[in-house]
C-alpha cells in the first residue's frame, strides 16, 4: 500500500470514529429474589449511528456505559430488628455490651401475623446493624453506683414478651440513695426489655406432635420464614410425622413416555406428541405417568421429597417422580416426556435458581417457567 493511501485509511478510520457511539446495551440480567447482594450484569458494545456493530477501538472517544449495578434489596421481604442493649459487662469503668439482632418478616398490609424470628439466612445478605459496643455504667471513683439484679422470667412462653430486672441507686456502703444522686454520674440502666422464648406457630408437623395439641393426620398451619402456611401432617401417631402440601392433581403430574420411533433420526408432527406415530412401545423402561394430589415437603430444608408417592396416582406404568420425565422416542431435538409443577396456593414457590438436570445420552428438554414463582413444566 502506498503511503499516501495509507494517509487516507488513518484519516478515513479517524472520521468513521466520530460517528461511533457505545450505546447499545444488552437487557439486564434477573436479580433474583430481592434479598440477595447480587450484580445486574449487560454487554454493552460499539455500534455506528446506523446501528451497525463495530469494533471496540472505534468507540475509544466515548466513554462505555457502566455494565453492571447492584440489585435493589430494599424489596425484601425480610429485615434486621436490633433488640435492647444488655447490662453493661463491668458495674464501673468500660467495658462491653451486647444485643440480639434477629431477622424478622417485614409487617406489611399483607403479612398481618408477625412472630419474632425467621432464619437468619433469610438477611444474611442484608447489612446487619452492630450487636455489641462500649459501655460505661458507674464511674469507679464514684460514691453512688447502680446496682442491677438478674432478668426475670419472660412475661410470654411464646411470642414476643416483657422481662424485668430491679435497678437501684446504692452508695458506697450498699445503702439505697435516691436515684438522682447516680444519675448525676450516669444515666439509669433500663428496667424492661422485650423478650422472645419461641414464635408461638410451630414450623413442624413434629412440634404439633411434640406440643400434644394434635394427633391426629390433618391440614394444620405452620410458619415458614416467617409466612404461616398450611400443610397436611401425615403419621401424627409416629415420632417423626411427615409434611406434605396439598396441589392440584390436574397440574401436577410426570410422565415417561413410552414409544420410540422406528425411525429415531426423525421428529416428526413438528415435534408434537401422536399416538398414532410410525412407533413401537420399546422405549423407557421406566414409561408411566403419576399424578399427585399432595407432595412431601422438607419444611426444615425446604425440599421437596418427589419419589413420595403416598398421596400420588399412578395412571398407568410406573410410578414417576415428582418434577421429572424422560422418554426413549427421538434422537432428535424432539422431547415427548412432560411434567407439571403447580405450587398455586400453597403459600410456597419456585426457587429462583433451581435448575432440572438431563440425563442419558443426547438428551434434549424445553422447560416453561412462564409464572416462575409458583409453576414449571416441561417438555
Amino acid at each position: 500500500m502506498k503511503e499516501s493511501e495509507r494517509e487516507k485509511c488513518i484519516v478515513r478510520e479517524a472520521e468513521d470514529r466520530g460517528r461511533m457511539t457505545r450505546n447499545a446495551r444488552d437487557i439486564l440480567s434477573q436479580c433474583g429474589n430481592g434479598c440477595t447482594k447480587q450484580l445486574q450484569r449487560r454487554r454493552v458494545y460499539c455500534v455506528s449511528n446506523e446501528g451497525k456493530k463495530a469494533a471496540p477501538r472505534m468507540c475509544e472517544h466515548a466513554p462505555a456505559p457502566p455494565t453492571t449495578r447492584p440489585c435493589d434489596v430494599s424489596k425484601c421481604a425480610y429485615e434486621w430488628v436490633p433488640g435492647p442493649w444488655n447490662t453493661c459487662s463491668k458495674t464501673c469503668g468500660e467495658g462491653v455490651q451486647m444485643r440480639t439482632v434477629e431477622c424478622r418478616l417485614k409487617q406489611t398490609n399483607y403479612t398481618k401475623i408477625r412472630e419474632p424470628s425467621v432464619p437468619k439466612e433469610k438477611c444474611e445478605s442484608l447489612d446487619k446493624p452492630i450487636d455489641q459496643q462500649h459501655c460505661q455504667l458507674n464511674p469507679c471513683d464514684s460514691y453512688y453506683q447502680w446496682q442491677i439484679g438478674p432478668w426475670g422470667h419472660c412475661s410470654q412462653t411464646c411470642g414476643q414478651g416483657v422481662r424485668r430486672r430491679r435497678v437501684r441507686c446504692e452508695d458506697r456502703e450498699g445503702k439505697r440513695a435516691a436515684r438522682t444522686k447516680c444519675e448525676a454520674a450516669s444515666p439509669r440502666p433500663r428496667r424492661t426489655q422485650t423478650c422472645f422464648e419461641r414464635n408461638c406457630l410451630p414450623a413442624t408437623c413434629q412440634e404439633i406432635r411434640a406440643a400434644s395439641l394434635f394427633s391426629n393426620d390433618g391440614n394444620y398451619t405452620v410458619l415458614l420464614d416467617g409466612f404461616p402456611i398450611r400443610v397436611y401432617c401425615h403419621l401424627m401417631n409416629e415420632t417423626i410425622p411427615r409434611a406434605y402440601i396439598n396441589i392440584n392433581e390436574n397440574t401436577n403430574f410426570a410422565e415417561v413416555y413410552g414409544k420410540r420411533l422406528i425411525y429415531p433420526h426423525t421428529c416428526p408432527y413438528g415435534g408434537e406428541r401422536n399416538d398414532s406415530c410410525a412407533c413401537n412401545n420399546e422405549g423407557d423402561a421406566s414409561a408411566g405417568m403419576t399424578i399427585f394430589s399432595k407432595v412431601r415437603v422438607d419444611l426444615l430444608n425446604r425440599k421437596i421429597h418427589g419419589s413420595d408417592f403416598t398421596f400420588a396416582r399412578k395412571v398407568h406404568g410406573n410410578f414417576v417422580p415428582y418434577g421429572t420425565a424422560g422418554d426413549c422416542y427421538s434422537m432428535r431435538d424432539c422431547p415427548q416426556g412432560k411434567f407439571s409443577l403447580d405450587l398455586r396456593g400453597t403459600g410456597l414457590r419456585v426457587a429462583d435458581d433451581i435448575q432440572w438436570e438431563d440425563r442419558g445420552h443426547r438428551t434434549s428438554s424445553t422447560i416453561d417457567r412462564t409464572n416462575i414463582d409458583s409453576r414449571a413444566s416441561n417438555r
